[in-house]
């Protein structure tokens, strides 16, 4: 995805409603490391899911930042990619039609896990990598 990609963060421990954008990182400064999301049921009916990184607070530039995002199918036994991205690490500022961009985000659809609509045993789990400190704050959205 051109300008960046964004962190799957599920760390709601009850099923997000489709179309629902919930807060799963609230705005703070996280040090550099990896943190892993808690695994979360997607509703039927549930297609894809978009992740959005409000970065308007971090400062420039922005470290290195890889995530994974994992389904299962078998309600948590068994998992599966359905998603990743990495960013290297750059300027913050980012513009788009003369206007600087605030946020990041990506959408991951399709495959077998996403076309698997009816199935309500589907969980979504994932996990971030900071290269270096920064301040942002994360919201979920099933699609």
């Amino acid at each position: 995805m051109r300008g960046g990609a964004l962190i799957l963060a599920a760390l709601l421990l009850v099923a997000v409603p489709a179309d629902a954008q919930t807060t799963v990182l609230p705005m703070a400064t996280r040090a550099a490391g990896t943190y892993a999301f808690t695994q979360v049921t997607v509703p039927t009916g549930t297609l894809g899911v978009s992740m959005q990184m409000d970065i308007s607070q971090a400062t420039d530039p922005l470290p290195q930042l890889d995530g994974l995002v994992e389904g299962s199918l078998d309600g948590g036994t068994t998992w599966m990619a359905v998603g990743g991205f990495s960013r290297p690490a750059g300027p913050k500022t980012i513009t788009s039609g003369g206007a600087t961009i605030a946020t990041l985000g990506a959408r991951f659809a399709g495959g077998p896990f996403w076309s698997a609509s009816t199935n309500a045993n589907r969980r979504v789990r994932g996990a971030a990598t900071l290269g270096g400190s920064m301040r942002f704050a994360m919201t979920v959205q099933l699609l």
